[in-house]
């Protein structure tokens, strides 16, 4: 313990490096009491080390403990709030490059962008007016797909409407045993417009915004840097530097695995994908965090059962590894993958919601593969 804040003040890396694996070691032996204070000084090396925004989750969680009460300590209240002060800072300006490029690139897709989450102090969020309301139409019938109205009404079951004999409904037949639906179509590639436009315009703007926030996240954090940088050259469609930028920077963090398998995944590589995943795989532990949240990297992905609760970074990165290898037809691989996902996720802690939503999506993964290998085989 003692050395772990001495590495912290004397701030070398290799004194940092050697430390903080025993003191995370440590965090369940110790006693609850002295608790608080091992896990203040795990997070100022952590923010020493890089992990800046890591840190500050943790000192967010610690600060009330720290301001008042039984582990109230001013010189410790003092170093998170620097730590803190530069936190927020760096997250705002790094939300704002991910959630430009994440409607670059649904708008690639051919997706519908979402909205993007607009920060407190963003000139937006003071200026952005309230939504319509919905004008007599109930919010049941706004949320209908366009058309509907205009469906025919169908007769009644078993009657005629007007005169006009019912039609015979066709049977309920699997779709994956239709023989006229044909293969599955691939996943649309990007697609990068640069036609001039209203939509040219706005994009301008976002990669203006974006490139000055990029100075800033540079500033603080090189290596988020670099991340931020990759998602610019996305943004005007440069994929040969983006993929370049994220090849050099996967050398330290996971992060670059995984903007690495979004990129090959969406240009249908599904092989360079598996080899992402497999990569990130071998740099995860269970207890693992990264810098950027999972949803902002894959543009608010959410994995269908985890029932609204959240996914750790090795059960994500598990769940993308068996999608590649579905999408490359290595069904057995992929079932050993979520097999092995999902006893992880219930083997220590079944009681933590982390945990539930990640078994949750393993065994919609699991229903959703044994569909299309089936589909594969008929």
């Amino acid at each position: 313990y003692q050395c772990g804040r001495l590495a912290f003040y004397d701030g070398r890396e290799e004194a940092i490096s050697a430390y903080l694996p025993h003191m995370k070691g440590m965090l369940p032996a110790v006693p609850k009491n002295v608790r608080v204070f091992l896990r203040f000084w795990v997070a100022m090396l952590e923010s020493k080390n890089g992990y800046t925004l890591v840190a500050a989750r943790t000192l967010q969680e610690l600060f009330p403990s720290l301001e008042d009460g039984p582990y109230c300590s001013l010189n410790k209240e003092r170093h998170a709030k620097e730590v803190l002060d530069v936190a927020f800072d760096l997250e705002r300006n790094l939300r704002r490059i991910y959630e430009a490029s994440s409607a670059v690139w649904l708008s690639a897709r051919g997706k519908v962008p979402l909205t993007p989450i607009l920060q407190e102090g963003d000139a937006e969020a003071e200026a952005a007016p309230p939504p319509e309301p919905l004008q007599g139409r109930s919010e049941m019938e706004h949320r209908r797909p366009p058309g509907w109205s205009e469906r025919p009404m169908e007769a009644p079951l078993g009657g005629s409407r007007d005169g006009v004999p019912a039609a015979p409904k066709a049977a309920a037949i699997p779709p994956w045993r239709r023989a006229d639906l044909g293969p599955k179509p691939p996943s649309p590639e990007l697609r990068f417009s640069s036609s001039p436009g209203l939509g040219s315009a706005w994009k301008f703007f976002d990669t203006w915004r974006a490139a000055r926030s990029l100075k800033a996240v540079e500033a603080k954090d090189a290596f988020l840097g670099l991340l931020c940088q990759g998602r610019l050259h996305l943004m005007n469609g440069e994929l040969e530097d983006a993929q370049r930028i994220w090849t050099s920077a996967s050398e330290t963090r996971v992060e670059a695995f995984l903007e690495l398998w979004n990129l090959h995944d969406a240009q249908n590589a599904h092989k360079k994908a598996v080899l992402c995943a497999r990569k990130a795989f071998e740099e995860t532990s269970p207890e693992s965090q990264v810098s950027v949240e999972m949803e902002l990297i894959f543009h608010r992905k959410v994995w269908g059962g985890t029932a609204g609760e959240s996914v750790d970074c090795r059960h994500w990165v598990q769940l993308l590894l068996a999608k590649s290898l579905r999408k490359c037809s290595l069904w057995e691989d992929a079932w050993q993958t979520l097999l092995a996902a999902s006893r992880e996720a219930v083997a220590d802690h079944p009681e933590e919601a982390r945990f539930q939503g990640a078994y949750g999506a393993c065994l919609y993964q699991v229903l959703k593969l044994c569909i299309l290998a089936a589909e594969d085989a008929a």
